[in-house]
């Protein structure tokens, strides 16, 4: 039993001193209750970031939705350019969105385009353009802006 005592009064002692000497894990301690009596598991910085309109997220708890079937969608509304249709122009366009917080797509850019095919790069952006609008991304029940980026590949049958 002394033993034991011995054990739990080092252990005391040892916390105390190593809590004096970095004050800064007590403030951050201290921080997390604060932030978790409001029910923010967060702290300011991250809510301030979520509430700023310009701030993008790439991944986020619940990733944006297409109401319907994407590859669907793109494959029905797709025209094949002629200059790259007599060309033989074949490959993947990788393009970049953003889901805004009510849906609507903007800012669409293509990341990686067809060498020798700029016409299909721009019937990406085109078909991107005119999309529904989607189901927003959310992180912590809040609706935030979500860049999303997707393959669109060109082959001819």
């Amino acid at each position: 039993m002394k033993q034991f005592i011995l054990i739990f009064l080092f252990i005391l002692s040892f916390s105390i001193s190593f809590a004096q000497n970095n004050p800064q894990l007590v403030q951050e301690h201290r921080n997390y209750s604060e932030t978790a009596k409001i029910g923010r598991l967060f702290d300011t910085a991250h809510y301030q970031i979520m509430h700023d309109s310009n701030y993008i997220f790439t991944i986020v708890q619940q990733m944006p939705k297409y109401p319907d079937d994407l590859n669907k969608f793109i494959v029905d509304n797709i025209k094949y350019p002629q200059k790259e249709k007599e060309k033989n122009i074949t490959g993947t366009v990788y393009a970049t969105f953003v889901v805004e917080r009510d849906g609507s797509v903007s800012g669409i850019k293509i990341l990686r385009g067809i060498p020798g095919g700029p016409g299909l790069d721009a019937e990406a952006v085109r078909v991107l353009s005119v999309m529904k609008k989607w189901s927003p991304g959310m992180q912590n029940g809040i609706r935030v802006r979500v860049q999303y980026t997707i393959p669109i590949k060109f082959q001819l049958q």
